[in-house]
């Protein structure tokens, strides 16, 4: 086994495509799928089951997912650690959630390289709650996260950086997939899959469906998010994510609900963390950035 074989397999689990993961790796087909059959090969067992053009993943498949997932990410922060102590550079410790976080982040990332490129901004991605808990803590420097009305933050900083929305998540070949809006009552019945740990969404979603006396019907939570997606483009069943999440996601269509206010996105830090000269400086890029092409 080696580390390349594991990045391969993963990124191939995160597009659920061979070809798309080769695209995005600057190899070739034939060089992921023989990573993952030499990992298959390795460990006696089977990771993919191909159908079609495309694969789902197996139950061993689902766990291998996950544990090279986390060696990778230890990985990734053991690299951090070294390039800091060897480079010597300015870091930022910047939570972001799966979805809206991780987009927001992705959406500043170039501007960022290119006016500061001497900040080493080392990404933590959890939930919400857990981010702002290690923000507390003091262990992360800045957050970004999802908020709405009734969010109280007053023991720290913070600055909205732009709006969004959650959409109703259906595959193309829905029925209701042409239509332009949606109302609650137009899904009340419907099957419904989600993440783990989204307290904040669920609370939100219980709202909505609270003056029709009904629940959300959430089936199944995933832990990773793609999976939830991948059950939405089967038209398996239906979800409820923000905008940027489903962005690129081709054959699921994202509609409003009439019901559902904007979203407020937030970059929150804490009072000692704002010491930091670069904190100081990631927040006023960012902040110019979201000025500049989001208002």
């Amino acid at each position: 086994m080696t580390l390349q074989q594991l990045r391969y397999f993963c990124t191939a689990c995160e597009y659920r495509s061979i070809t798309r993961a080769a695209e995005q790796l600057f190899v070739t087909q034939p060089t992921v799928s023989s990573a993952i059959h030499e990992l298959e090969k390795e460990y006696h067992i089977l990771l993919l089951e191909r159908k079609g053009k495309g694969f789902f993943l197996t139950q061993h498949g689902e766990a291998f997912y996950r544990y090279s997932l986390a060696l990778l990410n230890q990985v990734k922060d053991f690299d951090h650690s070294i390039r800091k102590l060897a480079e010597q550079r300015r870091s930022v410790k910047l939570g972001i959630t799966r979805a809206v976080g991780s987009s927001i982040y992705e959406e500043y990332y170039h501007y960022g390289q290119e006016n500061h490129p001497n900040i080493d901004i080392v990404t933590t991605t959890e939930t919400q709650q857990h981010l702002l808990a290690k923000l507390r803590a003091q262990s992360l420097d800045l957050i970004i996260i999802s908020s709405q009305m009734g969010d109280h933050y007053e023991d720290l900083e913070c600055r909205e950086l732009k709006k969004t929305r959650a959409l109703y998540c259906l595959s193309q070949n829905h029925p209701l997939a042409r239509e332009k809006s949606l109302t609650v009552p137009m899904v009340l019945t419907e099957k419904m899959v989600s993440t783990v740990d989204d307290d904040k969404k669920t609370q939100r979603l219980r709202c909505l469906f609270a003056p029709y006396h009904a629940e959300p019907n959430v089936i199944q939570r995933y832990d990773q998010f793609h999976l939830a997606l991948a059950m939405v483009k089967a038209n398996i069943a239906t979800g409820y994510f923000p905008e940027e999440a489903i962005r690129g996601y081709h054959g699921i269509v994202g509609i409003p609900l009439e019901e559902e206010p904007e979203i407020s996105v937030y970059l929150l830090w804490n009072h000692t963390s704002r010491q930091k000269e670069e904190v100081r400086v990631f927040i006023k890029s960012i902040t110019r950035f979201y000025e500049n092409n989001y208002t």
